[in-house]
C-alpha cells in the first residue's frame, strides 16, 4: 500500500517521503537502482533492444506538457548517446492509460523522432494508433514486425 501512496506524488514530495521512511527505517536507500552506462552496453551488446523509458519516470500525465516532452526526449538522447545508436522503442512509466500517460504523451513519444512502438504493461491500450502495444500476443507480433524491418533494412 505505501507504493501507490507516493508513486503519484509529485517528484520533490515524493522523494522527500522516501527519505524520511529510510531514515525511520534506519536504512540507506541503494544508490544502484538502476542499470550504469557500462550494463547497458553490455546487454544492448549482448543482443538486447533497449527503448526509451523517460529520465526520471514520472507519472507522465501529471505533468504539463513542457516538463513531459522534456522528459520523453531527453530520456531517448540519453540513451542514444550512451549507446551510439538511434533507439526506437519507448515503454510508458507505470503504463495505464488516462491514469499514467495520455494520447498527448503517445504523439510525444512519436514526435521526439524515430521512435516507432511505444509499450504498457497494461491489458488493454486506449491509443492503438498512437505508438502503444499492449502485453502478451501484440507485443509478440509487434517485436517481430520491428525485427523484420530491422532485419530487411528498412529505417522505419
Amino acid at each position: 500500500a505505501l507504493l501507490p501512496a507516493l508513486k503519484y506524488l509529485p517528484s520533490e514530495e515524493r522523494a522527500a517521503k522516501a527519505a524520511a521512511i529510510a531514515r525511520l527505517a534506519s536504512v540507506d536507500p541503494p544508490a544502484d537502482l538502476m542499470m550504469t552506462s557500462f550494463q547497458l552496453r553490455e546487454l544492448r551488446a549482448a543482443g538486447m533492444n533497449v527503448g526509451g523509458h523517460t529520465v526520471s519516470h514520472p507519472i507522465l500525465a501529471r505533468l504539463d506538457d513542457t516538463a513531459a516532452y522534456a522528459e520523453i526526449a531527453e530520456g531517448k538522447r540519453r540513451l542514444e548517446a550512451i549507446l551510439g545508436e538511434s533507439i526506437s522503442l519507448f515503454a510508458y512509466p507505470n503504463g495505464r492509460p488516462d491514469k499514467d500517460y495520455l494520447r498527448k504523451h503517445a504523439v510525444m513519444v512519436r514526435e521526439a523522432g524515430g521512435v516507432v512502438s511505444g509499450f504498457t504493461t497494461n491489458r488493454f491500450s486506449l491509443y492503438g494508433q498512437e505508438l502503444v502495444a499492449t502485453n502478451g500476443r501484440i507485443h509478440r507480433q509487434l517485436l517481430d514486425a520491428i525485427h523484420q524491418r530491422t532485419d530487411s533494412g528498412s529505417s522505419t
